[in-house]
């Protein structure tokens, strides 16, 4: 039978067919990516402080050799669902619907986005992010909603 197959493969024609117009909308809104010209806050009004650590440059990036900051990893992939909500995800910001999540602590959260879980696929659907890139896009969005993650080093 192919009701298993349809099962797996269901959701993932879901994440790619609503993150698609969600990143469109997302570049074209012109975000700008942690720190922002001033150095301040990203995007979403969050300090550079809770996404880039004492080793971030002032736009938020940590450097080419150790992949990009949980902003710009955020911006380039968990916004497409994270943003509007899409499949159930917690809203970016919303302390709510993180809390249980922050609850679980950060390890335990950072191997499930890496594995992904229900809706959300592996690494948020793009396999060429590092451990590094998601653990950092992870303290990101919990520091956004009210939690205390450490930068991943």
């Amino acid at each position: 039978m192919q009701i298993p197959f349809v099962r797996a493969v269901l959701p993932l024609l879901a994440a790619v067919t609503l993150s698609v117009p969600c990143q469109v909308a997302h570049a074209q809104s012109g975000a700008t990516p942690a720190g922002g010209r001033d150095g301040q806050s990203d995007a979403h009004g969050v300090p550079s402080s809770a996404h880039g650590g004492p080793s971030s440059t002032q736009d938020g990036r940590s450097g080419a050799a150790d992949g990009r900051s949980g902003a710009q990893v955020y911006a380039a992939v968990c916004a497409a669902c994270h943003d509007s909500g899409a499949l159930k995800a917690p809203r970016f910001g919303d302390r709510a619907a993180w809390k249980p999540l922050i609850a679980e602590g950060q390890r335990a959260l950072t191997r499930t986005a890496i594995r992904g879980i229900r809706g959300m696929p592996a690494r948020g659907g793009d396999p060429t992010l590092s451990d590094r890139e998601v653990a950092r896009a992870v303290v990101y969005m919990v520091n956004a909603a009210g939690g205390r993650f450490s930068d991943p080093r």
